[in-house]
């Protein structure tokens, strides 16, 4: 059997050619993640001839809205509206960057991801900054919205980090 080009098989098989691959860069606040991101990776794998598109994660917005200061200065009121913005955000830079690169992109190397995000929210419910209630909404919000990502992950690279030498 010869597949035409407008066969729905044949047409599934060549996206899946094209997908490119997606790495994400993870670890504590200072663990290096840029660094990684910026300094070695980029030049390692433009130099090989691949096609990078950075997701950087969009603290500078959180900062601008003034949503991260909220959240530091008072955690348990903030927790779930900052990780709610936070993952909204994500998700929105993640979508554009896909829009804008797809075709012309090999690897997307993200810095964290949506799943960081739910792992966030679980370390602050074990820690009762946020409770049952606040956690259920926020992993019902999850699970919807991730339908929203334009790719899956391929790969996680967790930087382990000292915490005294990271802050």
């Amino acid at each position: 059997m010869k597949l035409k080009k407008n066969d729905n098989i044949y047409s599934s098989v060549i996206k899946l050619k094209k997908m490119a691959q997606v790495i994400v860069i993870d670890g504590i606040i200072s663990a290096g993640k840029t660094s990684l991101i910026e300094e070695c990776l980029v030049p390692i794998l433009t130099a090989r001839g691949y096609r990078i598109t950075v997701v950087k994660e969009p603290v500078d917005k959180w900062k601008e809205s003034g949503s991260l200061t909220q959240f530091y200065k008072d955690p348990s009121r903030r927790a779930y509206q900052f990780q709610t913005r936070a993952f909204h955000d994500r998700i929105r830079e993640c979508q554009e960057q896909y829009r804008k690169h797809f075709s012309n992109t090999d690897i997307f190397l993200l810095e964290r991801s949506i799943y960081t995000d739910l792992l966030f929210m679980k370390m602050l419910l074990d820690s009762n900054t946020i409770d049952e209630t606040e956690f259920r909404d926020y992993k019902d919000l999850w699970q919807m919205w991730e339908e929203l990502m334009p790719f899956i992950p391929t790969l996680f690279v967790y930087l382990k980090h000292d915490v005294e030498i990271a802050t």
